[in-house]
């Protein structure tokens, strides 16, 4: 649980990383999304994967994006098989 300053305040960077004011549905259908340094990476790896995609707008139209995209690198370790190419 966060202290109601610390909501505001995640929910103003949200806001400033989505280039958005209206985040209150996704932060009900995905509340996760107030942790907006996850946001931040999902959105880099989101825009990476798919370029020329409008990152932003996907990820608000569909919250849902923040969980399928977070499961990189940077939050679970590298993949358990990576190591196989290096063994070949």
């Amino acid at each position: 649980l966060q202290a109601p300053a610390s909501v505001r305040a995640s929910a103003g960077a949200l806001r400033e990383a989505l280039g958005r004011q209206d985040i209150d549905r996704l932060v009900c259908e995905q509340p996760s999304m107030l942790d907006v340094t996850m946001v931040r990476e999902v959105l880099e790896e989101m825009g990476r994967l798919m370029p020329g995609t409008n990152v932003h707008a996907l990820l608000a139209a569909d919250p849902g994006w923040l969980l399928r995209a977070q499961r990189g690198q940077k939050r679970l370790g590298a993949h358990p098989d990576s190591d196989l190419n290096e063994q070949v």
